[in-house]
């Protein structure tokens, strides 16, 4: 960009609405602002109807949270609500399942039963003994955040699981994006794709990643999320997210099935 800029700015310039669709992020992220900035001028003449257009047009391929969230913000103040977890393509219905034990950390290479397979009407035997059952569980959080302390209660040393079906309409080349405070696995049909063992190193969107592939129909999805036992205040969180996107960052067109959904 920078070159292109150096060399013929004004035939860039010209060029930038037209990156909206385009593949690579950077020059997504420069069409966006610009249609942005479009809309923010004929919301300053008092064109609403026309500002909501434009606004809608920007978000449509917008996928960096900063632009998503500023865009979302001025749409709300002309009336349009912008649900942000769809946008984004986060997974927000779950079944969860823990805990298991993860005494000094050795839960994270145990193949517990969820890894061999999962049946949500089963009962297993957790840590201390304790007798297991899938829960169901759907988050209201904007950016699909699941708090597994809220949802299993506080743990220390412990494995979750958080299993759901995702239904692709065709055969897909996927990015997984996740954030997680802690470890994690991650399985598609059966077959682990990503894997990050470290705990409480800070937490942000899309901060692990992976390619997948989603067979054309009903696909499993299964998380591992294990936590430590550090005692600090700010090692206390237990949670992550998970999305679905196309390799600019926009989301992926899927639907949860009933199996893993409800």
């Amino acid at each position: 960009m920078e070159v292109l800029k150096s060399l013929d700015g004004e035939w860039l310039a010209s060029e930038i609405p037209g990156f909206l669709s385009d593949s690579a992020p950077e020059l997504r992220r420069e069409a966006v602002a610009f249609w942005t900035n479009q809309a923010e001028n004929l919301s300053k003449e008092k064109k609403a109807e026309d500002a909501k257009a434009t606004y809608k047009k920007a978000l449509e391929k917008a996928s960096d949270k900063d632009q998503v969230d500023k865009i979302a913000k001025q749409l709300k103040g002309l009336g349009e609500n912008v649900d942000l977890g769809s946008h984004f393509g986060f997974v927000r219905k779950w079944n969860l399942m823990g805990p298991f034990d993860n005494t000094k950390g050795a839960g994270f290479k145990t193949k517990y039963l969820p890894e061999e397979s999962v049946k949500l009407d089963a009962i297993l035997e957790g840590k201390d003994n304790e007798k297991l059952k899938w829960v169901s569980h759907q988050t209201e959080d904007a950016y699909g955040l699941v708090d597994l302390n809220k949802a299993l209660g506080k743990k220390k040393d412990s494995v979750a699981y958080a299993y759901t079906r995702i239904e692709s309409p065709n055969l897909a080349k996927v990015y997984l994006r996740a954030g997680c405070i802690t470890a994690l696995k991650v399985f598609v049909n059966g077959k682990q794709v990503f894997a990050r063992e470290e705990y409480h190193h800070g937490m942000s969107m899309d901060q692990h990643a992976a390619v997948i592939h989603l067979d054309k129909g009903v696909n499993d999805l299964l998380i591992k999320i294990c936590q430590n036992n550090q005692t600090e205040s700010w090692a206390q969180k237990w949670e992550f997210q998970v999305r679905l996107t196309d390799e600019a960052g926009v989301r992926v067109p899927y639907s949860i099935a009933k199996e893993g959904g409800k």
